[in-house]
């Protein structure tokens, strides 16, 4: 399982961020012949797969609430309800349609979820995690740092091409192998979090988290502790560089609120010494202020010409809004945005919108009020499980609270953009979750 996650890991974002209906199609089909060797292999008593060992109430909820919701979808799919009618040769016959606006991509939208689940119980439940998963979990930002390099070196080469296809928008941002910026600044956002974690953790080697001690550091193992994990240092600043020159203001933000979450987390616990809350926010600080100052002029810029007012995104959210209020209950069927809200847009809105800027509208809207409630409440149960873990003070905090910090950035980057649509980040974001799901029960330290 490991190599075949990296595999998904390293690939992913290199596809255009596998945004493409194709490369989505191929990483089902992918996830899906790995979860058939694997059933195949349990079956014949080789693996112990297919039960999530000591799973807790809350977390068996959440995973009942997903079945159902994928349930949900299909039905969309698939059901046709005489209520609704569709064009037909004589104007007074109704023609009986499904719920879905276009039923065939919400099939496909539906085979992605359940990619989605399946990559999730595979790696929460591989039996090799002890061994495996913080190497995993490890070369996360490692991955994320070659892609920050290539998008470096496009940027100051020219930013000509993504890949080899000339590059059409967002011209004066780096995008590196990304097609829109806030995507790729959602994935930097990750690797920035784990960066910074994996720092902390280096850190907590020489500065010891959970032994209160008064003795002074000296200078020299505090040199020590710098030099022996300058790497992960110089990593974390890469990513900020790259991050900051996407011009992302909602991928920046959202990384900022992660990162303060992160922070939090590291010095509320109580086996903390003052000492380690200093050095965490000491670190955190110096490399923000640092990344800032050499790289922030786009930012800063965007930041200045930015008019809320008068931000079309906003017009457009009103309109979503109305277009939920007929739709609120059975929804329009996953992945029908593109059909439905052209039926609603009005001449105020010249911008074609193939998404919603807003994960958690467009969910409503096309999944409905049912299928929204099914979605998020398994999300937020599997939330609160990996919260009441980081709170017991579990000793493989620095998977658990980075998973929680990226929930925060990737939960406020989808309030104005939709990150969590694009496979790269999504497959990432999901492998994050199963390791910290799975950490409380591995022995790696």
């Amino acid at each position: 399982m490991k190599y075949s996650a990296l595999a998904l890991l390293i690939v992913s974002p290199m596809l255009l961020g596998s945004v493409q209906p194709i490369w989505q199609f191929m990483w089902i089909v992918y996830i899906g012949l790995i979860g058939t060797l694997y059933a195949i292999r349990t079956l014949k008593g080789k693996t112990s797969y297919l039960k999530i060992r000591n799973t807790s109430g809350q977390r068996k909820w959440s995973i009942l609430l997903f079945i159902m919701f994928i349930l949900w979808s299909s039905l969309q799919s698939t059901y046709t309800d005489p209520r609704l009618c569709t064009d037909s040769f004589f104007p007074t016959e109704c023609m009986p349609r499904f719920v879905s606006f276009n039923p065939q991509n919400s099939i496909k939208i539906t085979l992605l979820f359940l990619a989605h689940f399946l990559l999730f119980w595979l790696v929460a439940d591989d039996p090799n995690r002890n061994k495996y998963n913080f190497i995993i979990f490890r070369s996360i930002p490692i991955i994320a740092t070659c892609y920050a390099v290539y998008g470096l070196a496009v940027y100051w080469g020219g930013n000509e091409y993504i890949l080899w296809f000339p590059k059409e928008r967002y011209v004066g941002a780096l995008t590196s192998t990304f097609v829109n910026r806030n995507s790729f600044a959602a994935y930097l956002g990750i690797g920035v979090i784990i960066s910074i974690s994996l720092t902390l953790h280096m850190f907590s080697k020489r500065l010891p988290f959970g032994k209160k001690t008064d003795s002074r550091v000296t200078v020299s193992e505090l040199f020590m502790t710098f030099s022996n994990s300058w790497h992960m240092i110089l990593i974390s600043l890469i990513l900020l560089t790259a991050l900051l020159l996407t011009g992302s203001r909602g991928g920046t933000i959202s990384t900022i609120l992660g990162l303060v979450c992160l922070v939090y987390l590291h010095t509320s616990n109580s086996r903390t010494t003052k000492l380690n809350r200093f050095a965490i926010i000491f670190v955190v600080l110096s490399l923000a202020l640092f990344s800032g100052l050499n790289s922030g002029d786009l930012l800063s810029e965007r930041l200045q010409q930015s008019n809320v007012i008068n931000n079309e995104r906003f017009e457009m959210y009103s309109t979503l809004l109305a277009a939920v209020k007929e739709n609120l209950y059975t929804g329009t069927g996953l992945g029908t945005f593109k059909n439905v809200f052209p039926l609603f847009r009005g001449s105020n809105i010249e911008t074609v919108f193939f998404r919603g800027h807003n994960d958690y509208l467009e969910l409503v809207l096309t999944s409905g009020i049912i299928g929204s409630l099914l979605l998020l409440g398994a999300l937020l149960l599997l939330f609160l499980s990996i919260l009441a873990e980081a709170r017991n003070g579990s000793r493989h905090c620095i998977v658990t609270f980075s998973s929680l910090a990226i929930t925060v950035q990737i939960a406020s980057h989808s309030l104005l953009d939709f990150p969590l649509q694009i496979p790269a980040v999504s497959f990432l974001y999901t492998m994050i979750l199963a390791l910290a799901l799975s950490s409380s029960e591995s022995t790696y330290t």
